[in-house]
Parts: C-alpha cells; sequence; structure tokens
C-alpha cells in the first residue's frame, strides 16, 4: 500500500496544504480542521476522474498528514493550550511559543521526542473510556 503525504503549513491568514508526491492535490482553510476536510474533498473529487489519475491514486493508498510545527502548536494550543502541550511533550512553554511563531526551531531529537510524547498521549486516550 501506498502512502499518500500531504504537508500542511501555516500562512498569515490560512492553513495550507499539499499533496507532496502528487501532482495537484492543493488546499487551503481557515483551520486546520478545514484544511484537512478541504483536501480530503479534492482528493474524493480527483479519484472521480479516471483518465487523470495519478498512479499513486490509481492502486490502494493511504493518506498520512504531516504538519508544519508551527501550524500544529498554533492549532492545539487553542484546544488545550500551552500549558497542556507543555506537560504532554515536557518541552517549555517558552520555547513552545517560539516554535509557533518560527523564530526559532527545534533540534531533531528535541522534534522527535514531542512527536513520541504527543503519539504516546494518543494511544492512552484511544486506550481510555469513560462510564457514568
Amino acid at each position: 500500500m501506498q502512502k499518500l503525504t500531504i504537508i500542511i503549513e501555516r500562512s498569515a491568514n490560512f492553513y495550507d496544504a499539499y499533496a507532496e508526491n502528487c501532482y495537484g492535490l492543493y488546499g487551503a482553510g481557515k483551520t486546520l480542521d478545514e484544511v484537512k476536510e478541504n483536501i480530503m474533498k479534492v482528493l474524493r473529487r480527483r479519484l472521480k476522474d479516471p483518465y487523470f489519475l495519478p498512479a499513486i491514486l490509481k492502486g490502494r493508498f493511504e493518506v498520512e498528514f504531516v504538519c508544519e510545527l508551527p501550524a500544529f502548536i498554533n492549532h492545539y494550543a487553542q484546544k488545550i493550550g500551552y500549558v497542556g502541550l507543555e506537560r504532554i511533550t515536557g518541552i517549555e512553554r517558552t520555547n513552545l511559543i517560539e516554535y509557533s511563531k518560527g523564530s526559532i526551531k527545534p533540534r531533531q531529537p528535541t522534534l522527535r521526542k514531542m512527536e513520541k510524547a504527543l503519539h504516546d498521549f494518543a494511544a492512552e486516550l484511544k486506550q481510555t473510556s469513560l462510564f457514568n
């Protein structure tokens, strides 16, 4: 199975998305959720036209979203705050704020540490059920 990689970046007023390995797939939105929805709508429309279908879209594929760090932090800081991101990732709030502005970039080990902590947190949430 092939992987269709969608890159999401943040500009001044919008989130932008494009397929890294498939020509002609672009999307935009005011929020991270909106840009994902928009590019998936473009993808569904593209799949309906078998005559101009790139090779990657002809077989089985999965979609992977790869989010630029400032776009990710800006989105999730609105949902859980910088304090929540700090607790989950172990990265100091002041650094997270600077990463969200793009004024400094973390080294690769720091980026991987953040990514692992976020994936571990997501797995923990996925294994949790609630009752009353």
